[in-house]
This record gives C-alpha cells, sequence and structure tokens, in this order.
C-alpha cells in the first residue's frame, strides 16, 4: 500500500482505487498476453507432432513398397521440401503409390 501512496504522490492523478485497478488490468493483460502465447506453442507443437506422424507413416510406407536406403531417403528429402507429396502418396490408394514414388524421384533427379 505504501507503494500506491509513494506512487499517487507523484503522479498525483492515481488514487489508491485507480491505481489498484491500473494495476489489476496490467496484471490481467499479462495474463491474457501469457496465455495467448502458450496456446499458439502448443499449437506449432500440435502441428509438429503431426507433420511428424505423417513422415513416420511416408517412410513406414515406403520401406514397405520395397524402395532401397538411399530412395528413401531421398524421397524424405522431397518431402522435406515439398509436405503435399507425402500427403499425396498417403492419400492414392495402394497400388499407384510406387508408380508415384518413382515419377517423384525421377522428377527431382531432373531438377537436381
Amino acid at each position: 500500500m505504501e507503494v500506491f501512496q509513494e506512487l499517487s504522490r507523484c503522479f498525483g492523478r492515481y488514487t489508491h482505487k485507480g491505481m489498484d485497478q491500473v494495476g489489476s488490468s496490467s496484471i490481467m493483460r499479462g495474463r491474457e498476453s501469457m496465455m495467448r502465447e502458450a496456446q499458439a506453442q502448443e499449437k506449432i507443437v500440435s502441428e509438429e507432432d503431426t507433420q511428424q506422424k505423417l513422415q513416420n507413416r511416408a517412410i513406414l510406407e515406403l520401406q514397405k513398397l520395397g524402395f532401397t536406403g538411399t530412395e528413401v531417403v531421398n524421397a524424405a528429402l522431397v518431402f522435406v521440401k515439398m509436405p503435399d507429396q507425402m500427403r499425396m502418396l498417403l492419400a492414392l490408394p495402394d497400388s499407384l503409390r510406387r508408380e508415384y514414388i518413382l515419377k517423384m524421384l525421377a522428377d527431382e533427379a531432373k531438377r537436381s
């Protein structure tokens, strides 16, 4: 309370009640800001977790399709650059997945 009184004397325009309201308001704004930041961080972690799960599924699928280690690594490099390629792989019917990856790797080799 002494701090509020000292500030009231220094700044004159604040009353004890006013300082309490100003202080409470500042604390609430700080709390709300921290909550927004925490929610943003949770969203980022959730999106990264989802992306990691997709990557794991895609890599397992490539191994299941019989691709060599080098082909799996090259496909993974494409997936990092173009995540939509990975999503498309997982969306395709099983019968088209191998052909899709072969085309993707051939297109990537042409670009390099």
